[in-house]
């Protein structure tokens, strides 16, 4: 089931360009995290920084899906790649003449989150135009895969590399990383869709299409369901791994960077299986990986173990990037191609509408229960969130992601849109 890269040669530079990429931003977040924390020593800091990152792409995802859809999405891509790499070289020049401040980071933390917005709904629609459709699958779990290894890799080497040769460096190295994935996108060739229909509509109009898309589809739209609470949830996680590493198990940089990567390391694990292997019964199985992965995080809440946690982050890891991959396999098989960009849009905007609100609780609500019980709860709420797929229309009895719904639910669900290119 993987790609054979000799017959997609254009899938496999933005592959290789998207892996480098995320080795970048793995060192960035890493360095800038871990400043935050040890120059303020405040988790309402932390968490600010994380709440800038998290409102573009609720504030944007609309309409950076409809120019997705609008314009030539490989020189959209090259732009956005290009733009944070520029913007990253401030910090590091503000962090190397000691002027940089959270309200630095914020501010670029926004600016670097916008481009993101952009960025990834056209990535996204990008891919069922580079492989066949029976492809698309394979497609998605080597994407997945590349951003596990590059968010494995990225952690670490950004933990390491604060502790021998300090932050700057970690934040110049991410800028340069965006410069090699643009050069890649820029000799990649990826087709684009006629624009003669996209000009005809208004820019509103495409804006709501995305969202009017998914109320109409109860399969798509009860698992758009599932992924905001699951995201109200997994959104402090990184805001909290710090105080973990520091608070709980006493540990540095580089115990923060260990802990970082061990999730990263579960979507490596999951993203090569699910590159090798088909999966029947695709439905239940996002069920029962949901429960899994809010189980593995609700652990953590009762760990007393370094090694312990970093073994239950592994595998919520690997049921995460599972749902994924299958997740995104669902919706892109259903979604026409030239609607993808549109729907993308409103789903990000959608599935990451809480996160600002989950950020901004993060501080007083750990204040207010403590650390490692918001991790219990948390998870056993999203193991609850798994087993309410049975309550999708569909969802349980999906074999294959471009199966036909049954026949009795028909009236309510979704039937599929197989499309490649």
């Amino acid at each position: 089931m993987t790609i054979g890269f000799l017959r997609h040669h254009d899938f496999a530079r933005a592959w290789l360009a998207q892996l480098i990429s995320v080795v970048g931003d793995g060192l960035y977040y890493v360095a800038m995290i871990w400043w935050v924390k040890v120059t303020t020593g405040s988790n309402a800091a932390v968490a600010t920084v994380a709440l800038c990152a998290a409102i573009p792409a609720v504030a944007l995802g609309p309409v950076a899906g409809a120019y997705a859809d609008r314009l030539d999405r490989r020189r959209l891509m090259l732009t956005m790649d290009s733009a944070r790499g520029i913007l990253l070289l401030a910090p590091a020049l503000l962090l190397a003449t000691h002027h940089l401040a959270v309200w630095h980071l914020c501010l670029v933390a926004a600016l670097v989150a916008a481009c993101s917005a952009f960025f990834g709904p056209a990535f996204g629609a990008a891919i069922p135009l580079l492989v066949p459709a029976e492809d698309v699958a394979a497609a998605n779990a080597l994407s997945q895969t590349s951003f596990a290894a590059g968010a494995l890799l990225g952690p670490a080497l950004g933990g390491a590399l604060v502790a021998i040769v300090g932050t700057a460096p970690a934040i110049l190295i991410d800028a340069a990383t965006f410069g090699v994935s643009a050069a890649l996108l820029g000799v990649s060739r990826i087709p684009s869709r006629p624009r003669a229909a996209a000009a005809a509509r208004s820019l509103g109009r495409d804006m709501l299409d995305g969202f009017v898309f998914f109320r109409r589809r109860p399969l798509l739209l009860g698992m758009v369901g599932q992924v905001v609470i699951i995201n109200l949830f997994r959104a402090p996680l990184g805001v909290l791994l710090p105080s973990l590493a520091r608070d709980v198990f006493g540990t540095g940089a580089a115990g923060f960077g260990l802990l970082e990567s061990m999730m990263p390391a579960g979507f490596l694990l999951g993203g090569l299986a699910l590159s090798l292997r088909r999966v029947q019964g695709v439905g239940r199985a996002l069920i029962w990986l949901l429960v899994a992965w809010g189980l593995a995080i609700g652990c953590i809440g009762v760990s007393r173990a370094l090694p312990v946690t970093a073994a239950l982050l592994v595998i919520a890891g690997v049921a995460l990037v599972m749902v994924n991959i299958l997740g995104s396999g669902v919706f892109q098989t259903r979604i026409p191609t030239e609607m993808q960009g549109r729907t993308f849009g409103a789903f990000n905007a959608l599935s990451q509408g809480l996160q600002p609100v989950a950020l901004a609780l993060t501080a007083p609500v750990v204040g207010l229960v403590g650390l490692q019980p918001l991790f219990l709860v948390g998870g056993l709420t999203m193991a609850a969130c798994g087993l309410a797929g049975y309550l999708i229309p569909g969802l349980a009895h999906l074999q294959r992601m471009g199966d036909p719904i049954p026949e009795h639910y028909k009236a309510v669900a979704d039937p599929p849109t197989n499309r490649g290119r």
